[in-house]
């Protein structure tokens, strides 16, 4: 379990935990960002069953390369929230599934790929 704060100086170990944190005590009013930097290797899900208390979240990449990549066995990321959710500048690499090899959208989710944000080496 990552029990940093998920601030600047004590940064969560995933987009999951972040994910987690913000469904726990998040606040629906707040447009949340997510920042990632480096490779993450692991694949990233904001479902209805999250309940993610937020008005929206962004997962934005910061440095050099930042990449969500998929474990090759699934889409790298199923969004099935009904918050929105902004992709920007990330590269989404690694996926395989039968739908959405790089990101699954389900009906009713609203999904936004902003400026600099990649999808590539998928397979659907």
């Amino acid at each position: 379990m990552d029990t940093n704060s998920g601030g600047a100086y004590e940064p969560l170990a995933t987009v999951q935990a972040a994910l987690r944190k913000i469904a726990k005590v998040g606040n629906v009013s707040i447009d949340y960002r997510i920042f990632v930097s480096g490779i993450l290797e692991k694949n990233i899900e904001l479902s209805s069953d999250l309940d993610i208390n937020a008005q929206s979240i962004t997962i934005e990449g910061l440095g050099e390369n930042p990449t969500l990549k998929g474990t090759g066995s699934t889409s790298v990321i199923t969004v099935s929230t009904s918050k929105p959710v902004t992709f920007k500048n990330v590269k989404i690499t690694g996926g395989n599934a039968t739908s959405g090899g790089g990101i699954y959208i389900d009906d009713g989710a609203h999904v936004t790929l902003d400026s600099g944000t990649v999808i590539t080496g998928n397979y659907a």
